[in-house]
């Protein structure tokens, strides 16, 4: 069987679902290698938790392909490539796991234990791939931090660099808040607009419910 291909574009949690996942992984039954490209700014934590544990129990090898960004949720995700291909121009990012939510004191401090606790989940994840040390990997995450192709490589955090013709996301600092200065290369391509308009989506629908 010819080795195939799984796009996964967008916001997780809404483009890319574990059920679009779990689908996808059932009619490549058979497969002994299956590439999936991977271009998203993060979304739902547990949503990317489900889709990199399908990944990492698949019995084909599973080679990730960064074709743009792989940041918040998405970089593990990433994590659960036997094979983990950076395209030049691509990057990671790492964060600790963030949420909008409201309620009373009680209620507050509860979400806030459960970030932390995804937190931990996601470091552990990123060390057990890299062997890094867990407090240079929880320090990383803390300050949201990008990697570039050659510093994921150094990191472990990618196998091997592929050199592409293009960029594959756009990062708009007018519609997206991450508290680290953005690389000025994830602002300049006209490929990256529609990156950018996912994350958009996915921010506006958080804010929604945090309101509801």
């Amino acid at each position: 069987m010819r080795n195939p291909e799984m796009v996964l574009y967008g916001d997780v949690g809404y483009e890319i679902t574990a059920s679009v996942v779990s689908d996808a992984l059932k009619s490549m039954g058979g497969a002994e290698e299956i590439h999936v490209r991977l271009n998203s700014f993060g979304g739902d934590v547990f949503e990317g938790l489900t889709i990199y544990k399908r990944l990492s129990e698949c019995s084909a090898k599973i080679v990730i392909h960064v074709d743009g960004i792989a940041a918040s949720i998405a970089s593990v995700i990433a994590m659960a490539g036997d094979e983990i291909v950076m395209a030049q121009e691509s990057a990671f990012m790492i964060h600790d796991a963030w949420l909008c939510t409201a309620g009373n004191a009680s209620e507050l401090r509860q979400e806030a234990d459960r970030a932390e606790a995804a937190s931990r989940q996601m470091g552990n994840i990123y060390v057990r791939k890299t062997a890094q040390p867990i407090e240079m990997v929880r320090g990383w995450m803390a300050e949201e931090r990008y990697f570039y192709a050659e510093d994921a490589l150094k990191y472990g955090f990618a196998t091997s660099i592929a050199e592409v013709e293009r960029l594959a996301a756009k990062l708009d600092k007018d519609r997206h808040h991450f508290k680290a200065e953005v690389p000025e290369e994830f602002t300049a391509s006209p490929r990256m607009a529609e990156a950018a308009r996912t994350i958009a989506r996915m921010r506006m629908q958080l804010q929604k419910k945090a309101g509801a």
